[in-house]
């Protein structure tokens, strides 16, 4: 099943490699190389994307500004959130996240194991 996905991320190389792989997977994928850019982008969009893989960075207020905004309108309901996170950060952005539904894909992490993230509807309610 072909799903909607966004990667919000600062390295060119996460998102080029995230990008080639996930539309090989046969996604529809849009590339963002910061917080404010695919800010915009949401409040534009008229279909919610499926998915979000967002590089969060514990202290870049922006990052986390993307995953509130998902969260509050109901546009984005079935929009499911994967937050990559470095592991030192993993436990700081876990408590600031802690009321929030989301997955978590530890930096560096394996291109199979985004993949998969991708392609298991359950996790995605």
């Amino acid at each position: 099943m072909s799903r909607s996905i966004l990667v919000i991320d600062s390295s060119r190389v996460i998102r080029t490699l995230l990008q080639i792989h996930l539309q090989q997977a046969g996604h529809h994928v849009l590339v963002y190389s910061s917080s404010q850019e695919a800010l915009k982008a949401l409040e534009v969009f008229q279909d919610a994307p499926d998915l979000v893989f967002l590089a969060v960075h514990p202290a870049l207020k922006e990052d986390f500004e993307v995953i509130w905004y998902v969260k509050k309108l109901s546009k984005y309901a079935f929009t499911h959130l994967i937050v990559m996170v470095r592991q030192e950060d993993q436990a700081q952005v876990q408590r600031i996240l802690r009321e929030i539904h989301v997955s978590y894909l530890v930096k560096p992490f394996l291109v199979q194991d985004a993949l998969s993230l991708a392609s298991v509807p359950h996790a995605w309610r």
